[in-house]
């Protein structure tokens, strides 16, 4: 190993210092009882150098020089004074080096001799060579490598260290070896373990290419005192280390072979041993440690390659099926150069032939001692190759073909056009010119662009040449279709078609202003006595020309015709089913503009609690209601009603008072109802002072209230007025009296429970008047026979809220005890008092007793609530954790369906606008163990490349799809969404009938000839091409992109919106990718996805995969692994083999499967998924 060259030794250590010299080989030692000085030899190892090429000394090295001793031993008697010394090792080492585990030695140190000698260093053994930056540098606690005679102040402990961060290497210019081409010398940087995994990859850098003899500097990035970085150097041999020689270290390597250089430090403490370094506060062996090493190659120079200088006239050619690496212009200059494993010197250069032939083998230039050839091209599309080898060598050639082109046409722009398929006004000027071509260099000599313009041909419709030159212009009048070519060389008989939309084309159509859609411009759904509003669309915008031959007529219910107007207005007396036609210029739209005019309707009106429980009514024990059927004084209560197209409407709310005297208004509001909904609901207070408008006119300060509703703006509303609710026994009671009741229920009191089991949620659920402030407590008792009952201990304490009610969650874990086999159950009830004097105020005892099991084989006993319907809630809506789904089967979207396409296929979309991330229940799914944190995050990513929870689409080969995960029901009526239909049926099968039953939606079950089960579902009893044929009616080119009825698909809506089934959306989602993706193995292996895939990007990448092409996963999965596996032959194949390695594998594979997958726009789904994750 070559070693920077040595030269004073330094002088004798005379002076007082102030710091400590690191000890090499030759030091010089002498002792208090010799008669000579010898030099100290290093035997305890061949690997650490210090002061270029000297091995530095350990507390071991006890051996001398010739002689081997100090002379004569003034503490023996003659004649047997001859020195030999008995010695084990140095005393006071320095603490901070070690070699082989052994500490390295300074001046400072000595060594006892048996005999009673003291060994000390004269001379440290160093030499001098240094200048003045390496002084101002020097490390100032032992200045080892460098001015040995500097005197030196002592720094503070935490200085004394040093981290490598990366190594850049390069070749040190040299006159000797200038390159003589544009290829210019390498300078390779490190890859540290961060950047490995910024990169992702995993491999190392590149590899330095060096001639033997040719000097390489390695450049350190060091954290600390850069003065104590060191160098290792392995080789053939074994490796040798260079202490605190610098940040810098510059050496040449005589023989062929592969060495490499590594930079390292002491780590984060002061202490440098050369086999291990410091991690996380711990010690490991430096063997593998890669972050700042580089690997040299030392060999002689050799051609790799050909290539051609950048040039706009050269085109290379990426398609591998094509011989041909790059097209050259006709008749432009290229030059090419060959490509060495190093930049080549002149005397490379001299032995260097290049060869041109043509593609019969004749040869047409021919060069030596030149480091470039210049070709200019003469003939079309000829074919060539560049040939490059060393005279004398021929049969070692490097060979580059390439091919002569024509300067054929890209693109071409048009004026009076902006798009391809654009439509224009006849009589409208055209000029057409080329925009872009093959090459695009301009500053080529004037007489080949002349050639080039007067190669290009225009052809119209047809393949006879309508005109030649860079530009074609002209006035078309006629309507009709027309496709213009640009072309420079003429293709065989048969080539022109007009449908090829290349970018060297450009379709176009010349038409007068036809009618294109219809638009309803007035928004909502039409009411009878409202003024609708229609715009008509054309191709253009409408001119005065335009405007004379427009004709609208209205058929249905009423008619009505205007003529010279772009827009139509229409006042509506009647309800029912509307058309509109529209004509312009001749020409109608294909289908008319369909819509339905609602009477406005007030429905049903109900008195409620906030989660939408009836107040009125008996309270019968045999089908007990959720409430007490009356209300007290201070209690807040709601107002409900049903509404038919009320929506955005203000609406007048009085309430009224009943008695012997007649009835009297006590109180009035407005509100407007919420666009989009069929229900309200408006929170009232039943105050003292509504208490006292009861007492004026009454008998008493007992109320027993009813309600209207009015609309008072000209709209024709239907039960305008009428009473609320209808009937004398729905009137609202409202007294002083002390009331409660309890029973066992959910948390939203959805479903009253008869029985359950220990391991679910169970509320008590209390409703209560004129208790409101009051404190009270919920005693659990066990029944046991007709006469003894086991009170549970622990009372619950609680208030009721400003409704009168309470929902109070059971501590199970109280009842564990009770069940000895898993068959046992008990009975429960409650009682409810009034802490302040203990009064029982209500016992559920005999009424409504819960029956408890440790774990039920079956569903929960349950009866569903006494809710009027599901509304709007015009209050904070804090109470009501209920369902969000709308009653009306979907009728407010009716106005909301877009007519969209898909390919040639037209039909309804309602892209919705819920997304997941909005679902407002994701922490009962993760407390109920349903799913985990980092599922919801994959879930709510994935989703973004996905539709909402609410969208309904029915414009592809399928009959509808629905939701977020696109759950289809394919053409035969089956498929994903009947399945997720019947599931919801059985688990909600009170909702399903609200939402789907009620609505026309049914699903079946049905046994196939095979004995397997399907499932189908049905609406208005029709199924498959009949449905789809039901579902896309009047969805047809003339309607694209405007709203169209489409009544099938508006209770399916309605449902994407109900929390129960957005939560089935969500279950669904879950279960696919535990039971599905992650399942799943992949083409060619043997290991689940789940061994691969640990990290939330890669679960959610084949989650997405899996739901847009399910068939595919397993394959497109195993071809990245390949892919892998073929980059990085040495990884495991078993990815539990990975070890700490998994993650950056992972991201290499996901990274390659990402943006490779099948299906549409997978790379940008994947970007969009790295985002989020």
């Amino acid at each position: 190993m070559p070693n920077p060259s040595t030269t004073t030794e330094a002088p004798a250590n005379t002076k007082e210092k102030k710091t400590a010299y690191l000890i090499c080989e030759g030091a010089l030692c002498e002792c208090a009882g010799g008669s000579a000085k010898v030099k100290l030899k290093v035997t305890s190892h061949k690997k650490a150098y210090i002061n270029g090429d000297k091995l530095v000394a350990t507390e071991k090295d006890v051996t001398f020089d010739s002689p081997g001793n100090f002379g004569t031993c003034s503490f023996m008697t003659s004649p047997y004074n001859t020195c030999a010394p008995s010695v084990q090792k140095w005393l006071q080492p320095y603490n901070d080096i070690e070699v082989e585990n052994n500490k390295v030695i300074t001046d400072k140190s000595e060594m006892m001799c048996t005999t009673g000698g003291k060994i000390k260093i004269t001379k440290h053994g160093q030499t001098q060579d240094v200048n003045a930056e390496q002084a101002n540098n020097m490390d100032r606690t032992i200045a080892a490598q460098v001015n040995a005679l500097a005197d030196l102040a002592p720094i503070a402990e935490e200085d004394k260290k040093v981290s490598v961060l990366s190594i850049r290497g390069a070749i040190v210019d040299d006159p000797k070896y200038k390159p003589v081409t544009t290829q210019e010398n390498q300078s390779i940087v490190s890859i540290t373990e961060t950047e490995r995994k910024a990169k992702k990859t995993i491999e190392d850098p590149a590899d330095i290419y060096v001639r033997p003899g040719q000097e390489v500097e390695f450049i350190a990035k060091p954290d600390g005192t850069a003065s104590l970085v060191c160098w290792k150097v392995s080789g053939t041999k074994d490796p040798v280390h260079f202490l605190q020689h610098g940040p810098s270290y510059q050496t040449s390597f005589p023989e062929v072979g592969k060495y490499s250089v590594e930079g390292y430090g002491t780590g984060k403490d002061s202490f440098l041993d050369i086999e291990t370094r410091l991690v996380n506060g711990k010690r490991e062996d430096m063997k593998e440690y890669k972050d700042c090493m580089l690997d040299i190659l030392v060999q002689e120079n050799k051609l790799i390659d050909i290539r051609h200088l950048k040039s706009d006239n050269i085109i290379d050619v990426t398609n591998k099926k094509i011989v041909e690496k790059a097209q050259l212009r006709i008749g432009v200059p290229a030059t090419f150069e060959p490509v060495f494993l190093m930049p080549p010197i002149q005397n490379e250069i001299d032995e260097l032939i290049l060869v041109i032939f043509d593609e019969s083998g004749t040869e047409l230039q021919r060069t030596k001692g030149q480091p470039k050839l210049v070709f200019v091209p003469k003939n079309s599309a000829a074919k060539y190759t560049l040939k490059a080898y060393f005279d004398g060598a021929e049969a070692d050639f490097i060979s580059y073909p390439f091919a002569s082109s024509l300067n054929s046409v890209n693109v071409i722009a048009t004026s009076n056009m902006k798009v391809e398929n654009e439509r224009i006004r006849p009589g409208t000027f055209v000029k057409f010119t080329v925009q872009n071509s093959k090459f695009m260099d301009d500053t080529v000599a004037p007489e080949i662009i002349e050639t080039e313009n007067r190669q290009i041909k225009w052809y119209e419709n047809s393949e006879t040449v309508a005109g030649t030159g860079p530009s074609y212009e002209k006035t078309y009048q006629k309507e009709g279709k027309y496709t213009i070519v640009c072309r420079v060389t003429e293709g065989q008989p048969g080539w022109f078609t007009a449908d090829k939309n290349d970018a060297d084309d450009r379709t176009f159509y010349v038409t007068k202003n036809y009618p294109t859609a219809i638009e309803k411009t007035t928004t909502g759904i039409s009411k009878v006595g409202r003024k609708i509003s229609f715009e008509l669309k054309g191709f253009f915008n409408i001119d005065y020309t335009d405007k004379n031959t427009i004709h609208w007529e209205l058929i249905g219910p009423e008619t009505k015709e205007t003529k010279a107007s772009p827009t139509f207005e229409f006042t509506p007396t009647k309800k029912g089913t509307y058309k509109l036609y529209v004509s312009m210029n001749g020409g109608a739209t294909e289908h008319p503009f369909k819509f339905e005019c609602t009477a406005c309707e007030i429905v049903k009106g109900w008195w409620t609690d906030s989660d939408g429980n009836m107040l009125t009514g008996k309270d019968d024990t045999s089908d007990p209601s959720n409430t007490l059927g009356v209300a007290g004084w201070g209690q807040e209560v709601c107002i409900a009603f049903k509404h038919i197209g009320l929506g955005g409407e203000v609406v007048t709310i009085e309430v009224w008072d009943k008695d012997f005297n007649g009835t009297t208004s006590v109180y009035t509001t407005e509100l407007t109802c919420t666009e989009g909904y069929n229900g309200v609901k408006c929170p009232l207070t039943l105050d003292g002072d509504l208490k006292k408008n009861v007492a004026k006119k009454g008998a008493s300060s007992n109320g027993l209230l009813y309600f209207t509703v009015t609309v008072n703006n000209g709209l024709k509303v239907v039960n305008n007025g009428m009473v609320l609710p209808s009937g004398e026994i729905n009137y609202l009671k409202v007294d002083d009296t002390l009331r409660a009741k309890a029973y066992f229920a959910d948390n939203n009191d959805t479903k009253r429970y008869s029985t359950a089991s220990t391991d679910m949620p169970v509320y008590v659920q209390v409703k209560s008047t004129n208790l409101i402030g009051d404190e009270l407590e919920l005693i659990i008792y066990k029944s046991l026979n007709w006469d003894i009952d086991k009170k549970y201990e622990e009372k619950i304490a609680f208030k009721v809220d400003k409704y009168g009610m309470a929902s109070v969650k059971l501590d199970m874990c109280i009842f564990n005890e009770e069940f000895s086999n898993p068959n046992d159950s008990i009975s429960l009830y409650v009682k409810v008092l009034r802490k302040s004097d203990s009064e029982e105020l209500y016992s559920s005892e005999g009424k409504y007793p819960l029956t408890l099991y440790e774990k039920l084989n079956t569903s929960p006993a349950s009866k569903n609530t006494t809710k009027a319907f599901v509304m709007v809630d015009t209050s904070d809506g804090k109470k009501n954790e209920g369902s969000d789904a709308i009653e009306g089967c979907g009728l407010i979207y009716r106005n909301e369906i877009q007519c969209t396409k898909y390919g040639n296929q037209y039909g309804p979309v309602y892209w919705g606008s819920i997304k997941l991330n909005s679902y407002s229940k994701w922490s009962n799914l993760i407390s109920e163990g349903k799913l985990t944190d980092d599922e919801k995050d994959i879930l709510i990513a994935m989703s973004e490349n996905e539709g909402n929870l609410d969208a309904v689409q029915s414009y592809d080969s399928e009959i509808v799809t629905v939701g977020a995960m696109q759950k289809t029901m394919n053409p035969q009526g089956y498929g994903e969404f009947p399945i997720q239909m019947w599931e919801f049926k059985k688990e909600f099968p009170e909702r399903f009938i609200i939402l789907f039953s009620n609505c026309g939606w049914d699903v079946k079950e049905e046994v196939q000839k095979n004995k397997t089960i399907q499932y189908r579902a049905y609406y208005q009893n029709i199924t498959g091409s009949d449905l789809k044929s039901n579902i896309r009616a009047g969805f047809e080119k003339n309607n694209f992109k405007s709203k169209v009825q489409c009544i099938a698909i508006e209770p399916l809506i309605n449902a994407a919106k109900d929390i129960c089934f957005q939560s089935k959306q969500i279950e669904d989602f879950i279960d696919r990718l535990k039971n599905k993706v992650l399942i799943t193995i992949p083409e060619g292996y043997e290991n689940k996805l789940s061994d691969y895939l640990k990290s939330k990007l890669g679960k959610a990448t084949a989650l997405d995969h899996h739901i847009n092409r399910p068939a595919h996963l397993k394959s497109y999965f195993g071809e990245a692994l390949n892919r892998f596996h073929e980059l990085h032959p040495k990884v495991p194949i078993n990815p539990n083999e990975w070890g700490d390695n998994h993650s950056k594998y992972e991201t290499i594979i996901i990274d390659d499967y990402g943006v490779t997958r099948s299906g549409t726009d997978m790379k940008n789904r994947y970007e969009k998924l790295k985002t989020k994750l």
